[in-house]
């Protein structure tokens, strides 16, 4: 009896939800896309994990600007370079800014770059960023990507039957060491572990539908993880103690390094060399050269 209650209430407030979210509708048209089903919207119609080649098969119906909704949440896809730069450099005061979801939050990922609305935080990573990244000195890198590029071949050609695997360690090796002057010499180092079991994590649980229902349907944050709909909030648990592993340990050890005088050229150094840089700002930013890459990002 408690159960169906539960139920009818679920659905009932599902339903309520919905009605408002239709009802509040902006009149102006949007751009071409595929039609959707009733609350759901497009979400069946996506595969979470591999969204690009829908996208791109969608281009050649609707044109260079597709336009879904999932679970209520209005999402454009711009499917062309020149579109894309049209749009966010020759527009960039309309279309600079990020729709801030609670499901960062709640996932640990709340100050990770990419998703910080245009603002003072924002500001301070993109600060810290051009210490590193800004064009007279990317050249200082060459040599730790011709490294790793030799590294990559000679794995390559010991093993050819694992080449997606090489290229994970590749990437993920060249990203420790340029953040945290971290030299990874294999799969087993605690950094690549840890950035591995994250991004498994975040690829799975934050995806496009979630973030929708979640704003059709905030309510569904605050209920316990049992309740019915809300049991994404245990892998949430799971991805915070991850996202702060991730965050505070390769920090942690660099910043040891650098206080002894052993710690290599890269981002950490120019961070807490240059002075009056909050740790919790660099922690966020650094973290977020990880991240930048993941599907839930690009919402």
């Amino acid at each position: 009896m408690m159960f169906m209650l539960t139920l009818g209430v679920t659905f009932a407030t599902v339903v309520g939800w919905w009605v408002l979210a239709s009802w509040a509708k902006p009149k102006l048209p949007y751009p071409p896309g595929p039609k959707g089903l009733p609350f759901i919207g497009n979400v069946l119609d996506i595969d979470p994990q591999a969204p690009r080649p829908t996208y791109a098969q969608w281009s050649k119906t609707y044109g260079d600007i597709v336009y879904i909704r999932v679970f209520g949440q209005d999402i454009i896809i711009v499917n062309s370079e020149k579109t894309a730069r049209i749009l966010a450099d020759g527009r960039s005061e309309i279309y600079s800014d990020r729709y801030r979801s609670s499901v960062y939050k709640h996932f640990g990922t709340s100050r990770v770059t990419f998703v910080l609305e245009y603002g003072k935080e924002w500001k301070t990573h993109r600060r810290l960023f051009h210490l590193s990244l800004r064009n007279d000195v990317v050249g200082r890198y060459n040599d730790l990507h011709l490294n790793h590029a030799r590294q990559l071949s000679e794995n390559i050609l010991r093993d050819n039957s694992n080449s997606f695997e090489h290229l994970d360690l590749y990437a993920n090796a060249i990203i420790t060491e340029l953040v945290y002057g971290r030299r990874v010499e294999g799969k087993d180092d605690p950094v690549f572990v840890m950035a591995s079991a994250l991004t498994e994590v975040l690829n799975k649980e934050v995806t496009a539908d979630r973030i929708g229902l979640v704003k059709v349907m905030p309510f569904l944050l605050h209920l316990p993880s049992w309740f019915p709909g809300a049991g994404f909030k245990r892998k949430a648990r799971q991805c915070r103690k991850l996202a702060t592993e991730m965050v505070d340990l390769p920090f942690a050890m660099a910043k040891d390094e650098l206080e002894r005088g052993v710690l290599p050229h890269c981002m950490i150094s120019d961070m807490l060399k240059q002075g009056g840089v909050e740790e919790s700002s660099a922690k966020a930013a650094v973290s977020s050269v990880y991240l930048g890459l993941l599907p839930f990002l690009q919402l």
